[in-house]
């Protein structure tokens, strides 16, 4: 888990972001000694006088944490970033506010935090974390990797200094109960071309195919599943296609 630890500078404070401290982790109950050691191995991996060519696929579109405040209360998680210079120092408005921007991601993993340099980010899928691995794109970049030859139909979005985040995005809750309605949005969609549809993984079977309402910019519904399940929430909009899975649980 610690490996995971960010290391880019995702800590904001007012005098702008700074990267994560072993204090913070000592503070926010985890163990500042297994953070170093993590931190150590990442460090001596850079320095490697080989790294093998990789080709990185990075997940867009998605509302996902690019940051973090820490508060008396413990995390603060924040869906936007300020926007820096080469050199860490953010960008200020004329009043001398910092700007930000949504940079978006795959629901988990930052955008700019998914590939070991932006060259190396190869293609961009508009899709969760979860999902990436069986995306068709993904697929066929594996394929053309493996074989050697030209991908057939992948379309890598083009990077973009964009303020808003690029590509079709879904927020689902993390869990949800039977018989009660949970929010579905979808962002990045117009209401007139976006369609959504809602599968049990067990037998294969649409249960659900809700309406879809604009609400400032966001497509929203109300949904409830009338049995405990694992289901899949599939959004497509034009050629764009995106997925996750939600666990609907019983009543506690």
């Amino acid at each position: 888990m610690y490996d995971l630890l960010p290391d880019f500078r995702c800590v904001e404070t007012d005098d702008g972001p700074r990267r994560l401290h072993l204090d913070d982790v000592h503070r926010l109950g985890g163990d500042p000694d297994l953070a170093a050691a993590a931190r150590a191995a990442r460090a001596a991996e850079s320095r490697a006088p080989f790294l093998p060519r990789t080709r990185a696929v990075v997940g867009i579109g998605q509302p996902t944490v690019q940051g973090l405040r820490l508060t008396g209360d413990g995390v603060e998680p924040l869906l936007t970033a300020p926007r820096t210079h080469a050199g860490g120092r953010p960008y200020r408005s004329e009043t001398g506010e910092i700007v930000r921007w949504d940079r978006g991601g795959d629901g988990l993993v930052p955008r700019d935090a998914a590939a070991p340099s932006a060259s190396n980010a190869v293609l961009y899928v508009s899709g969760r974390h979860g999902t990436l691995p069986s995306d068709p794109n993904v697929l066929e970049l594996v394929r053309s990797v493996l074989t050697d030859r030209r991908p057939a139909a992948h379309r890598p979005h083009p990077a973009t200094g964009s303020l808003q985040r690029p590509g079709l995005g879904l927020s689902l809750p993390e869990t949800a109960v039977s018989g009660q309605p949970w929010p579905l949005m979808v962002h990045g969609a117009p209401p007139e071309d976006t369609a959504c549809r809602i599968v049990e993984e067990a037998t294969g079977v649409t249960v659900a195919t809700p309406r879809l309402l604009l609400s400032e910019a966001t497509l929203v519904a109300a949904v409830t599943l009338p049995r405990p399940g694992l289901y899949r929430v599939t959004v497509t909009s034009g050629a764009e296609r995106v997925s996750d899975l939600l666990l609907v649980t019983g009543l506690v």
